[in-house]
């Protein structure tokens, strides 16, 4: 009872793909893993990303309100001391005057 040609390569491709297919059972949990990990990194990635943005928005309107701020209090002082901050004025004019020669 001798084996065809035929028989023999259907013999070895059969037991090629039971290598393949035991493999890639082997792989395919680990591979699992690594995807869950990745994914999880992923999202991660995506929460700090939207914290940052969340704070730097925050941060940038707090700094917007800086300058309206010192604007604000500058023109209540100059309301409340006119004479005074024509004095200031004057002498800020002077100063960088002498300073600019």
């Amino acid at each position: 009872m001798s084996q065809t040609a035929g028989e023999k390569l259907d013999k070895a491709t059969s037991a090629v793909h039971s290598v393949i297919d035991d493999a890639a059972r082997k792989v395919r949990e680990p591979l699992d893993r690594v995807a869950e990990m990745a994914h999880d990194a992923s999202d991660k990635a995506v929460a700090a990303g939207t914290q940052a943005t969340e704070w730097a928005s925050k941060q940038g309107t707090r700094l917007a309100a800086a300058p309206k701020q010192l604007v604000d209090d500058a023109s209540g002082y100059i309301s409340a001391n006119p004479l005074k901050s024509i004095g200031i004025a004057v002498v800020a004019a002077l100063i960088v005057g002498r300073l600019m020669r």
